[in-house]
């Protein structure tokens, strides 16, 4: 190198910013991250009293696969494994194969199975993830899942003489109830603590219910029970089942301070049946892939798994493993635990959860703020992955970035510990002093002022717009929504008539369309993969739309608008309205859908009003490359905010 070279060389490194580290390289986004873009979990129900009590663990699996499918509408071929974390099953690599090709994927999408005991579900998803990190396979999914109605823990199985003897292996034999009480008494957790933190998680995890946060999370399940339980081969009736049963309303700890020890023949005996994590059937799945991957698919970025470690500890004091794992990962990524914006921890018992949270020194509000095993319960292989499907949509609801789940190994005597990073999905970018006036002429030169607003979204970007009329100084509402999924469909819709939806609603809208239109070919544009990517970005910005009273609607009309939204999408991709029905639309029922009778509509009027034709708004050709041309000019855009206001900022609120 020359003596030029190396000054040019050494002028450029001071130049050069040092690459982020701790919370800002976590954030970073790279075409390698593995992403999770779909996640979702059965109910959980009590074992052997629940809906679930006569569903075997395949038929569990296979539930949670077919919702994976429905509401990613991922192409199954892409999936290239499926990693299934069980503990209890004899035969669950059997189960894991079947449940693949029963949920409807190609026989070129291989099977696993994963057992760590109770992290069994986060082993599978740190399987997947390391698989994609690695190069092997660029997209898998993770499926954590048990029936512990079908396949009961039995307890450690005989060990040969010469290994038993081992005084570890003694300890890693002992049932969890007394590694339970071995936390209380070595680190002075007392029944009432105990008692005072499961009353806390029940009472988290009734307002969630009550409140409706875990609706994105659970998928309904149909299934058949036993009418009589006690006849295996008796009549079956048909059941949906749609929520959690373990939650008890309101528990208190003085109510909880009454039921018996669980474990008298162990001091300091102060674990109960009130206070320890419930047996439990369920399944939760995660979709995961590389980013890029995703973003070629049209997939939602719902998080980006950043890393897992597992530790190792002694076994009678297994419970307390989050205390290790926690910071082990934190010095690893080079974060704060004041980074995180919450933590799931396993509640198998309550004494392990009240000195995890206390020597970690977690505050309430972060803590499990949905409820954990305690009130939910503890699919043994299922936790794992149902904790990261809780922490994602907590995140969402809060519009938070940062998670970290954590739970305890059994026998293992091992604690697994992974951080997931969630995009803010809206970083709004601020325009002068929160929204920018530009005047322009429209086509009959009148003078219009035009707000502007640019949205990124994790598909792709949009810009809002709307406008005053500067001789009436009226403002035409409503907004538009000028989408481009991915530099592809650029769209130009009007969404000020949809009211927002949660994700299942939008899942079960997206369903519906899928299976009662694609077969009839009412859709007039595209693969059936990127009309799936489509409606997948009017359920976002159906989500996205101002809030005002009531936030949620009735199935039923959430579907007619959604398909009224749909139509203008199809009329502006197919230049037609393809036979979508009258009814499910507006007018007279004649069954079609014509131009005219989109006179009546605000926008359509608001447009005309200031000298945009109908030949300009079909399919908007004239209206959509001006507002493109404005929206591009340089010096439009002046600031960046990635922290989205929602006092300030009310006109968007997003819901999905």
């Amino acid at each position: 190198m020359t003596t030029a070279q190396s000054r040019l060389s050494a002028l450029t490194s001071h130049l050069t910013p040092p690459p982020p580290t701790g919370k800002a390289a976590l954030l970073r986004k790279a075409p390698d991250d593995v992403v999770i873009t779909c996640a979702l979990r059965t109910p959980l129900t009590r074992a052997r009293k629940g809906p679930l009590r006569d569903t075997p663990l395949e038929d569990l699996v296979v539930a949670t696969l077919a919702a994976l499918r429905a509401r990613s509408a991922v192409d199954p071929a892409a999936v290239e494994d499926v990693c299934l974390g069980n503990v209890l099953h004899p035969a669950a690599n059997y189960v894991a194969r079947a449940a693949v090709l029963a949920a409807g994927f190609p026989v070129t999408t291989a099977a696993s199975v994963a057992n760590r005991w109770c992290s069994s579900g986060l082993l599978a998803v740190q399987t997947i993830a390391n698989q994609i990190r690695a190069g092997q396979i660029a997209c898998g999914i993770a499926v954590g899942a048990e029936s512990m109605s079908g396949t009961p823990d039995g307890g450690a199985p005989r060990l040969s003489a010469r290994v038993a003897g081992h005084g570890k292996v003694r300890d890693a034999q002992m049932p969890m109830g007394w590694t339970s009480e071995n936390v209380a008494a070595e680190f002075g957790v007392g029944r009432e603590a105990q008692d005072g933190f499961a009353a806390r998680s029940q009472g988290k995890a009734e307002r969630a219910k009550r409140e409706g946060w875990t609706r994105d999370e659970i998928v309904e399940v149909e299934t058949e029970v036993l009418v009589d339980p006690a006849k295996k081969d008796g009549e079956r009736k048909r059941v949906v089942v749609t929520e959690d049963d373990g939650v008890r309303p309101g528990t208190t700890a003085e109510g909880l301070g009454k039921i018996r020890a669980a474990f008298p023949q162990w001091k300091p005996s102060t674990t109960t049946g009130g206070n320890a994590s419930q047996v439990t059937d369920g399944a939760a799945g995660l979709l995961l892939m590389r980013r890029d991957l995703a973003e070629r698919m049209g997939q939602p970025i719902l998080a980006k798994f950043v890393g897992a470690v597992v530790v190792g500890l002694e076994p009678k004091i297994m419970g307390i493993g989050p205390t290790y794992a926690i910071p082990k990962l934190m010095e690893k990524v080079g974060l704060e635990m004041g980074d995180v914006d919450l933590f799931e921890i396993n509640e198998a018992f309550s004494s392990m959860g009240v000195y995890c949270q206390q020597k970690l020194d977690i505050p309430e509000e972060k803590f499990n703020p949905r409820g954990g095993a305690v009130a939910l319960g503890h699919p043994l292989g299922c936790t794992g992955a149902r904790q990261i499907v809780t922490a994602l949509s907590e995140l969402k609801r809060r519009n938070e970035k940062i998670a970290v789940t954590s739970i305890d190994s059994r026998h293992t005597g091992a604690e697994h510990g992974i951080l997931l990073s969630r995009p803010v999905v809206v970083e709004r970018l601020t325009i002068d002093k929160g929204l920018h006036l530009l005047t322009e002429a429209t086509p009959n030169g009148k003078k219009v002022q035009i707000y502007l607003e640019e949205l990124k979204i994790a598909y792709g970007t949009a810009w809002t717009t709307s406008l005053i009329d500067l001789e009436t100084d009226e403002q035409k509402k409503p907004w538009f929504l000028r989408l481009n999924v991915n530099g592809r469909i650029p769209v130009l819709v009007d969404a000020s008539q949809s009211p927002p939806v949660s994700v299942m609603e939008s899942s079960a809208i997206l369903v519906y369309l899928q299976e009662n239109f694609d077969g009839n070919n009412h859709f007039g544009f595209g693969t059936p993969h990127e009309r799936s990517q489509v409606l997948q970005w009017l359920f976002f910005w159906h989500a996205a739309t101002p809030v005002q009273g009531q936030t949620r609607r009735q199935d039923a009309r959430l579907r007619l608008e959604m398909l009224r939204i749909y139509s203008v999408l199809e009329h502006h991709l197919s230049g037609k309205y393809n036979g979508v029905p009258r009814d499910y639309l507006a007018g007279d029922g004649s069954g079609k859908y014509s131009i005219a009778d989109m006179g009546t509509w605000p926008h359509v009027k608001a447009y005309r009003s200031v000298g945009f034709s109908d030949a300009d708004m079909t399919p908007f050709p004239k209206l959509l490359s001006w507002i493109q041309a404005i929206s591009q000019r340089p010096g439009v855009i002046h600031g960046i905010s990635d922290k989205y206001d929602s006092e300030e900022n009310s006109a968007l609120v997003l819901r999905n």
